[in-house]
């Protein structure tokens, strides 16, 4: 998979959006980062990290999704100048149907899947992913998959 490719094609999705709401949509990628994987899988993942963005962050802030390969890993980042996440909160945030805010879950819409699907499709590539947070100030998710793809099945 084209990483590079996919992050321009996913993030030009969302322009219009980004515009609509007033926030500063952009991109730093490094060339040439591919990996092994599934191309619809990491376009979802990539797709739900850049929507909670947008969702959470005010107009007059600002997305930044990031791209580079570290090592034997392809490292994507997506930052973002929202609200943030209280750290009490961040150790359930890739939970199925867990919400920070339950009463502006509601206003904004969204099912709680976005982020435990982000986690499963990093897992199913041998990758990991993680958020740094702070309230008021935004928050980055980074997600690390190893450029080799998927570990194979167990043998039977």
């Amino acid at each position: 998979v084209d990483l590079v490719g996919l992050v321009k094609e996913v993030v030009g999705g969302y322009a219009d959006r980004a515009e609509e709401r007033r926030i500063k949509l952009s991109t730093e990628v490094e060339p040439g980062v591919a990996l092994r994987g599934d191309r619809a899988q990491l376009g979802l993942l990539l797709s739900n990290l850049i929507d909670n963005a947008l969702r959470y962050t005010p107009a007059k802030g600002a997305v930044c999704v990031r791209l580079n390969a570290a090592e034997s890993r392809a490292v994507l980042q997506v930052h973002d100048t929202g609200q943030g996440i209280p750290a009490g909160e961040l150790s359930r945030v890739f939970e199925r149907f867990y919400r920070v805010d339950k009463a502006r879950a509601r206003q904004n819409g969204g099912t709680g899947l976005g982020l435990a699907i982000v986690r499963h499709v990093a897992e199913a590539h041998g990758g990991t992913v993680r958020v740094d947070s702070e309230l008021g100030r935004g928050s980055t998710f980074t997600v690390a998959l190893p450029v080799a793809g998927p570990p194979p099945p167990p043998a039977a």
